[in-house]
């Protein structure tokens, strides 16, 4: 368990120092500096000279010096004969776990046994031959000497750098996980700083979400308004087809049936002068029925098959005599002959006839 947990300590600390050095050199530091900076030059003068007092990092060398700054968070710098400083090349995959590879090669490149150093290493270059390391260390019981030398003096320690031969700096932080004293006022207002752009970053992703959802729900709307229009239309539009339809069909029945003045003048040419009509009742638009007297009635349904408007004549019951008038009454049925030739914008509904 507790190796585990060592291992998980170690890779954690390792993911933590190669995001920390791409950080120091990294083009985003600098410009997020420039803008302190600037935030600074907008302030009163007397606020900008406090906050860079309480805010400047002091460089102090070893050995300490006698007189510092107590209140400022310093970073130690070594000179280049006080640390251990190599070039390595490494193969490509070795640099993705970078400390732990060097952690097992310590013995070949160092006089000291892994557990007697502590290191740092970055990578300098990459190339298709392999990587360029750069390994600094500094043995574990010198390390802790001089933490104790500068917590005893109250240093606040926010950084362990050393130089190269020429005396610039390498940019590595060399204190070892937890030694790491605060930067006071300026970590704090650093770190409300990026909570800040954090915050506004996730305001402005739930504002753009927000924004979204509400242009979906705008455009469900319109979709389903247009749905209701279009379901509106095709509704309208059937409605209209079948009153349409209705409308041909009944144009088209009326022009079948013959008008009724002309079937009048028919029927009273070829029933001739000796029958007269009592009722002439038209039904279901080519049923037609007519009732009367006549001197003679058995010959009518000859006479009235000669008629081209009437098909299939027949009588509808048995011929009686009249008493008063002596003559014989019929009642005749028959069905009307579909006419090509009508107007359809005329024609006859249910009507009774009967003489003056």
């Amino acid at each position: 368990m507790s190796a585990a947990l060592r291992r998980m300590t170690d890779a954690l600390g390792e993911w933590r120092e190669r995001w920390r050095t791409r950080w120091c050199h990294s083009l985003a530091r600098h410009w997020w500096r420039v803008w302190l900076a600037e935030l600074a030059g907008m302030l009163p003068a007397a606020v900008a000279r406090r906050l860079s007092r309480r805010e400047s990092v002091q460089r102090l060398a070893w050995p300490l010096p006698e007189a510092f700054d107590r209140t400022r968070p310093a970073v130690l710098v070594l000179d280049a004969d006080q640390v251990m400083r190599q070039r390595l090349m490494l193969p490509r995959e070795a640099t993705r776990h970078l400390a732990r590879v060097l952690r097992y090669e310590l013995d070949r490149y160092l006089p000291y046994a892994p557990d007697e150093v502590h290191f740092v290493a970055r990578v300098v270059e990459r190339s298709a031959a392999g990587a360029e390391v750069e390994l600094v260390a500094l043995a574990k019981d010198r390390l802790e000497a001089m933490l104790a030398q500068c917590r005893a003096r109250g240093v606040r320690l926010c950084a362990l750098d050393a130089t190269n031969r020429d005396g610039e700096r390498l940019g590595l932080d060399l204190l070892p996980p937890g030694t790491r004293a605060g930067r006071g006022h300026s970590a704090r207002l650093e770190r409300w700083l990026w909570a800040g752009v954090m915050a506004l970053a996730l305001g402005l992703v739930g504002v753009h979400l927000h924004q979204c959802h509400a242009a979906l729900e705008a455009m469900r709307a319109t979709v389903d308004a247009q749905r209701d229009e279009v379901s509106r239309v095709q509704r309208l539009r059937r409605s209209l087809a079948d009153t349409a339809g209705a409308s041909r069909y009944l144009a088209e029945r009326k022009a079948s049936r013959p008008m009724l003045s002309g079937l009048l003048a028919e029927l009273t040419a070829c029933l001739g002068d000796d029958s007269w009509l009592e009722r002439l009742e038209v039904e279901d638009i080519d049923r037609v029925s007519v009732s009367g007297q006549s001197a003679r009635a058995g010959g009518l349904v000859q006479r009235l098959e000669g008629c081209s408007s009437l098909t299939r004549v027949r009588f509808q019951g048995v011929i009686q005599t009249d008493d008063a008038t002596g003559q014989e009454r019929f009642s005749i049925g028959a069905r009307l002959v579909a006419s090509e030739t009508a107007d359809p914008s005329t024609g006859g509904g249910r009507g009774d006839a009967s003489p003056d």
